[in-house]
């Protein structure tokens, strides 16, 4: 059938099976059509019924295919279905009330960003998790025909009364409060500022926003850190739903998560950040980094390569992490 791969992707879960094929549906890779088939019952979702065709048992009235004539395709008669009866949660809000404030490089960098979010969500969720608001013209120029096609738009802050209830949070690098696994537990919306600040600095351009529109006055704002610094921690939407998913879906620690999808470049700024601190160089203690970043001793600044004269003087640094808090 033309969704055996996935069935073996989502372990016997109905809902994410389902999900997986309303993601295909809405970017239109795989279509429905009323025509009959047969197989053996696989999975079963509120009163959705999937079967497998390794064998004829029962009737199905419809089939998953690649291609559909118009006269049987209900793929968008299915597409409503599966969008009301599977759940969407967690949401993810971008918010592009600030696109037209950045400069045309940031703008590329922050559609980039959208595009790898789109394809963690493929892989993970499905695209119906991501609502973007305040959407200008101008980054609809940006977005392929078929991509605007299946995202969830809105050029207002309309979007929003989709979260109501949801004990959504915002995440902003400059909230003082830090965000939690208990944060994320109770939250099933996380709202997310669409700015980018390669080129020109801006702070406090999410808690700008928060204050520009109503209803998220009373929303609280939380930072992710890492013990307790930001520095280092991955700002790009991608990498921050990321994080989010590595807490709700595979049991980890925002720590944990965090490291995980810090890039090279990421994990070097904060081996710095956390040299500060010494006056002079400690081997030991920065072994202890090395490993606590997970970095590659090849990727190290050759600097830092000849304090710690060899990779082998690292190789009981994961022990020392063990016995002692850095």
């Amino acid at each position: 059938s033309a969704y055996k791969h996935i069935i073996k992707s989502c372990k016997s879960d109905s809902c994410c099976l389902l999900s997986k094929i309303l993601d295909m549906l809405l970017d239109r890779r795989t279509y429905i059509c009323a025509e009959s088939a047969g197989g053996i019952p696989a999975l079963e979702y509120h009163g959705v019924t999937l079967l497998y065709d390794v064998k004829r048992s029962i009737t199905a009235e419809f089939s998953i295919k690649k291609r559909c004539s118009n006269a049987f395709n209900v793929s968008d008669r299915v597409r409503q279905i599966l969008k009301s009866i599977l759940p969407r949660s967690p949401l993810f809000v971008i918010d592009f009330l600030l696109f037209d404030l950045l400069s045309a490089r940031e703008r590329k960098l922050l559609v980039k960003q959208l595009l790898m979010l789109v394809d963690l969500m493929r892989r993970r969720l499905t695209t119906a998790n991501i609502v973007l608001v305040n959407v200008p013209e101008n980054l609809l120029k940006y977005l392929d025909p078929e991509l605007k096609a299946f995202l969830v738009l809105y050029n207002n802050d309309t979007g929003y009364l989709q979260i109501d209830g949801a004990e959504p949070i915002i995440l902003d690098p400059y909230a003082l409060q830090s965000l939690t696994e208990a944060d994320i537990t109770a939250s099933r919306a996380f709202i997310l500022g669409g700015i980018v600040d390669e080129e020109f600095p801006r702070p406090y351009a999410t808690a700008f926003v928060a204050e520009l529109i109503e209803s998220l006055t009373k929303v609280k704002s939380r930072s992710i850190m890492l013990r307790g610094n930001r520095v280092g921690v991955p700002d790009r939407i991608n990498k921050v739903v990321s994080v989010l998913l590595d807490v709700m879906q595979q049991q980890k620690t925002i720590e944990e998560a965090v490291i995980e999808n810090m890039s090279a470049k990421d994990k070097i700024v904060r081996l710095y950040e956390e040299l500060k601190s010494l006056r002079e160089p400690d081997e030991e203690y920065l072994c202890r980094l090395v490993e606590w970043l997970r970095l590659d001793f090849n990727a190290l600044p050759n600097h830092i390569k000849k304090l710690l004269k060899t990779e082998r003087n690292c190789k009981n640094a994961q022990k020392l992490i063990d016995n002692q808090v850095l």
